[in-house]
């Protein structure tokens, strides 16, 4: 062979290999491309468990929050985001986009007992599942564990890594009281994972996304995730590093909660960063939500789990239908071809409810209308345009004991609050709460427009209102669609359903009874 001849071969095998190189990535950037021009975005949620509203930067708090600071400034902040009191309710209705009222899940789901999200009701898992979307759950489940049917592998998710029930200790994963009853509780879908003991959970959790995030990447579908870590959560354990900026708190306990607030933080910015890092953060739609107010300290006994959170300058906490109990930390976020520039760095003041969530994200990520009824709305349209939302009407959450609902500038509380006060953020102290027109009857009216903290009750003042409120409640309860809520039998846990007697871990115990 000549050189000439030889040098030609090296020429075209040299061409052919960089035509082949350049052949594969735009295949991958075609793919990328497929993403954004079918309509489909990849979905991401993250639910903040027991966030307070004083509790991140952004809202004067001294905890270090650097990753959600920034998210929220350059997303659409919603400050009139209301979810549930508690958690099982407002997780309930992100899933199915329909009021707690409308399930039966106007109460926590405990251990020992068969209360669950009843199976009738679809969740976004199905429902973008049927969408030809890759779905995915990580993180705090807590809507019934008592039968595997009740496990998010069963309902409409892919696969799953976390826990059932309300809480975890964060490198035991563990779930109850030492001293009386407690086990196991972490799961890989329907297997217990028993090599993450000794491991955080939000470690646990960044890992699980990236194998998640790196299939997505690979893959002609769109994924949808659901990260749900409950590392803010009580019971309060130290993160595995010390955060600078909790240095000068000075309660111990919040000190505490500081520094879980500081990992937490540090993990939702892992959790973009994996977004990033897999390539197709672009065409993600990012959620961020707390599932209710920051919990406070335990002013009502032994019962009500709580930590050292602060929701100032709004009344009261978790648990509570007050401002501090329901109105939560929302923003969204996402790429460049989910975001339209122009809406970043707005704050929305419109009634955002959880349950629009599921609508708005399926419009905003599918690019066309939810195919269920739900009680949701779709906000996308009012959240990247200028025009208002569609909301004048929002039902907080309706039950016997105690029900709420926010009509224009109104908002009704019917009932006798758990509890009640402030918490500020420094010092962390308690205020009592406002005695200006003392609840009569159980009955708080407020002038959410022009008293947003809650400081003056005018049941008194405004008796027609007041009226007028409770037949709108009345309205609910009396449609066809209301489902009272399920007796959740919090201080009964069955022999079977004991960890002692199922290898120490809280374990399914109804797979041989019918459920509905």
């Amino acid at each position: 062979m000549s050189w000439a001849t030889a040098m030609l071969a090296l020429v075209v095998a040299v061409c052919t290999g960089l035509l082949s190189f350049f052949a594969g990535r735009d295949k991958d950037v075609g793919y990328k491309r497929d993403v954004a021009e079918n309509g489909k975005k990849h979905i991401v949620y993250v639910v903040c468990d027991d966030c307070g509203w004083a509790d991140v930067g952004y809202h004067g708090s001294d905890f270090p929050s650097p990753n959600l600071d920034k998210l929220a400034r350059n997303g659409i902040r919603l400050d009139r985001f209301y979810t549930q009191e508690t958690c099982s309710p407002t997780r309930s209705t992100l899933m199915t986009g329909r009021y707690p009222f409308h399930t039966g899940s106007q109460k926590a789901c405990y251990p020992g007992t068969d209360d669950h999200l009843p199976l009738k009701f679809r969740t976004m898992g199905q429902l973008l599942s049927e969408e030809g979307y890759s779905t995915h759950y990580i993180g705090k489940w807590h809507l019934g564990y008592a039968s595997y049917k009740y496990f998010p592998t069963n309902r409409g998710f892919d696969s799953f890594v976390g826990f059932m029930q309300p809480h975890n200790t964060v490198y035991s994963h563990r779930f109850g009281d030492p001293a009386k009853v407690d086990g196991f509780d972490f799961w890989n879908n329907t297997e217990l994972f028993r090599e993450v003991d000794g491991v955080h959970s939000n470690n646990v959790f960044l890992k699980e996304l990236d194998r998640v995030v790196g299939k997505a990447a690979e893959s002609d579908k769109a994924s949808f995730v659901i990260f749900a870590p409950a590392s803010i959560h009580m019971p309060l354990e130290h993160p595995p590093a010390n955060y600078s900026a909790c240095e000068n708190v000075a309660s111990g306990s919040r000190r505490t909660l500081c520094n879980m607030m500081g990992n937490f933080d540090e993990t939702v910015g892992g959790v973009v960063e994996t977004y990033k890092k897999g390539g197709i953060w672009d065409d993600t739609l990012m959620v961020f939500l707390s599932d209710n107010g920051g919990s406070v300290p335990g002013v009502v006994g032994e019962s009500f789990h709580a930590a050292d959170s602060s929701n100032f300058p709004l009344r009261a906490g978790k648990g509570t239908l007050f401002e501090g109990g329901v109105r939560s930390l929302g923003f969204v976020q996402g790429g460049k071809t989910v975001i339209p520039e122009h809406a970043r760095g707005s704050i929305k003041t419109d009634l955002i409810h959880v349950a629009d969530l599921l609508p708005t994200a399926f419009a905003a990520a599918n690019s066309r209308e939810l195919p269920a009824d739900v009680d949701g709305v779709n906000q996308w349209p009012s959240l990247t345009g200028s025009s208002g939302g569609p909301r004048t009407e929002l039902p907080i959450n309706i039950q016997p004991e105690a029900s709420s609902i926010i009509v224009g500038q109104w908002k009704l509380i019917v009932g006798t609050p758990l509890y009640d006060g402030l918490w500020t953020v420094s010092p962390y102290v308690r205020i009592e709460p406002p005695t200006h027109g003392a609840a009569d009857g159980d009955d708080f009216l407020f002038n959410i427009f022009d008293d947003p903290t809650e400081q003056f009750n005018v049941a008194r003042d405004y008796p027609s209102v007041v009226a007028d409120l409770k037949d709108r409640i009345a309205s609910y309860v009396n449609s066809p669609s209301y489902m009272d809520p399920s007796d959740n039998g919090k201080n009964d846990v069955p022999r079977e359903a004991l960890p002692i007697f199922n290898g120490d871990a809280w374990l399914p115990f109804l797979d041989d009874v019918v459920v509905s």
